[in-house]
């Protein structure tokens, strides 16, 4: 503990003067910024003039969070954790074309297993999945660290009263039996468990004993 203490005070001492030089050079220049007479009071001063502030309130963000991080060094390494796992599970989201390839993936390994040893459960998961891009009603939300796999009532392409009414939507409360798969860190998560035993016919002796 007492090593890290010193290390973080060694790093505060060392870098946290160059930061502020940095933070100063760049607000000396964007002050510097100046509009020509010809454009001063229309709307591209006004229009540099929003961005300038903008710029100085993401400056002002990075100040509060280098002392944040400066005073408290544990405070500083949970907010940098928890700024690279965001950015970790926010660039490996993944996509709907993601789920149909790995689903076709998995319907090609399973067209290279027997018919006796195949797991019925995972081929008619597969199935129904299939069924559900056939009919255009599989759906996909994201949530930005990660993404979920849903199936709605019709497809978008429907014209009926019952496919574009808004009061029919499906229900929030029973909406999680919708969720077919849960997609993060570029793997969907339920078929890959669901698929685990795709060799494995539970019900293969069952006629024979």
């Amino acid at each position: 503990m007492s090593k890290f203490v010193n290390l973080s005070r060694q790093v505060r001492n060392r870098y946290g003067n160059q930061l502020y030089e940095v933070f100063g050079n760049y607000n000396k220049k964007l002050n510097s910024i100046e509009m020509p007479e010809k454009f001063k009071g229309t709307f591209i001063e006004k229009w540099v003039t929003y961005w300038k502030d903008v710029c100085r309130d993401y400056t002002d963000v990075v100040k509060d969070a280098v002392n944040e991080i400066q005073n408290s060094p544990w405070k500083g390494i949970a907010f940098f954790s928890a700024f690279t796992c965001g950015a970790y599970l926010l660039s490996t989201n993944p996509d709907e074309i993601s789920f149909r390839n790995t689903m076709l993936s998995y319907s090609n390994e399973m067209l290279m297993i027997g018919p006796p040893i195949r797991n019925p459960y995972c081929l008619n998961h597969l199935k129904y999945l299939e069924q559900q891009y056939n009919e255009d009603t599989i759906r996909r939300f994201s949530f930005g660290l990660f993404s979920i796999m849903w199936v709605d009532n019709y497809s978008n392409c429907l014209g009926i009263y019952k496919a574009m009414c808004p009061y029919l939507k499906p229900e929030y409360f029973t909406f999680y039996e919708r969720i077919v798969d849960v997609g993060c860190c570029n793997k969907w998560w339920l078929i890959e468990k669901k698929m685990r035993d795709m060799d494995v016919n539970p019900d293969e002796w069952i006629d024979k004993a």
